[in-house]
């Protein structure tokens, strides 16, 4: 397959979808006759795992039916497209297993293995988004204190103060950098604190090149 995948993970607070955004825009003015792009965003690769109480939680079986699933897409069989050097299928996915290692945390690393060496054997990149304690302080606890659902729904379980929340994703962060380390991926880091224009730049050349 001639593919283009670029997996974006990151604790939240970092930016991805801002940088989703981007490489979305910079892909549609690249292309005059824009391609196969499949773009996946959290609705699909992890809110169908990280149920609301009092819902139950979700099982291995079925964590595993959506890597499945997901992995089946990127597999799309092209051997009925011809010329087929002259198809690529582009991917772009917000989040996936380095995520779902911490949450919801039920699969192993060793479990989820799998997962990443499939993707690396399809070519995919992964671009990790980092950003500085202050900069999750502001963008998770000050900017997302307007919505009265963020503390007292959203992050209940992760704290029960602005205080234990910030330090639980910082904690992620920390953690989550570790394990991306151990990806066979091909690996980007960037920096929050960097321009937006920047890091745009930066993740769709390495989104693109062959």
């Amino acid at each position: 397959m001639n593919t283009r995948i670029l997996l974006v993970e990151g604790t939240s607070g970092t930016g991805k979808s801002t940088l989703i955004k981007g490489l979305l825009r910079k892909y549609i003015l690249e292309h005059d006759r824009p391609g196969t792009l499949l773009n996946l965003s959290q609705a699909h690769t992890y809110f169908p795992i990280v149920r609301a109480e009092p819902a139950p939680p979700v099982g291995k079986r079925e964590h595993r039916e959506l890597l499945r699933r997901i992995l089946r897409m990127l597999h799309w069989d092209t051997d009925d497209l011809s010329p087929k050097k002259w198809f690529t299928l582009f991917s772009l996915i917000d989040t996936l297993h380095i995520t779902h290692y911490f949450r919801p945390g039920i699969l192993s690393w060793a479990e989820m293995s799998y997962v990443d060496k499939s993707l690396a054997v399809l070519g995919g990149r992964l671009v990790f988004l980092q950003a500085e304690p202050e900069t999750l302080w502001e963008r998770l606890i000050i900017e997302r204190s307007k919505d009265p659902l963020f503390m007292n729904h959203y992050q209940k379980k992760f704290g029960h103060s602005p205080e234990a929340v910030h330090k639980y994703y910082a904690n992620e962060q920390q953690q989550m950098s570790m394990v991306v380390r151990q990806s066979t991926m091909d690996k980007l880091f960037l920096s929050s604190e960097d321009p937006v224009e920047e890091n745009v730049e930066k993740a769709y050349a390495f989104w693109m090149k062959a």
